[in-house]
């Protein structure tokens, strides 16, 4: 099967953790075996997903946890698939994101995952809300270069027009609002 030709050649690319580049997160991926491996993966799960209109149980534990622990594009490409990731396996990228949430934000795999996501072009309100304690981070650390950050701010401000944010300190729900918080920054 398909599946059976991609573990086979999953482990023939050499892979860094921690990668020395100047690229932004995404050109890297993109640019090596690895991620092209990976891309294909997930455009290859979807396409299955979609075609047959089923969902594998436990996808993400069973089909992509193992990537985690080959190379930084695993992390690039869980961020920038996440919309995906959700339709696939809702409550393993749950799970994620929460895990993602209590890494600190000096971890680099946070941060690839972060860039990953950020390069999204949708925002979700659902996986806004789950993101909300890791834009929270972003927000206070400031560890994103200058196109990182402003893909921040974009984030935040379509959860502001989206009802998810106020122009207040906290949010009706008693949380701080991140539009607020990034405005008085």
């Amino acid at each position: 099967t398909v599946k059976q030709i991609f573990n086979a050649v999953i482990s023939l690319p050499k892979t860094e953790k921690r990668p020395d580049t100047d690229r932004d997160a995404l050109t890297y991926a993109l640019n090596t075996t690895f991620g092209r491996i990976i891309m294909s993966f997930i455009i290859f799960s979807l396409r299955v997903a979609r075609a047959t209109k089923e969902k594998e149980r436990d996808w993400g534990k069973t089909n992509y946890e193992h990537f985690f622990g080959k190379g930084i594009e695993a992390y690039i490409w869980f961020g920038r698939y996440l919309p995906n990731f959700h339709y696939l396996d809702g409550d393993y990228v749950d799970n994620k994101i929460d895990d993602f949430s209590k890494m600190d934000t000096d971890n680099y795999e946070w941060q690839k995952f972060m860039e990953g996501y950020l390069t999204g072009s949708h925002v979700y309100t659902d996986i806004y809300q789950l993101m909300r304690p890791n834009y929270f981070k972003a927000l206070e650390k400031k560890v994103f270069s200058e196109h990182v950050d402003n893909r921040l701010v974009q984030h935040i401000t379509i959860g502001y027009l989206g009802g998810s944010e106020e122009l207040r300190k906290q949010n009706s729900s008693g949380s701080d609002s991140l539009f607020w918080k990034m405005l008085d920054e």
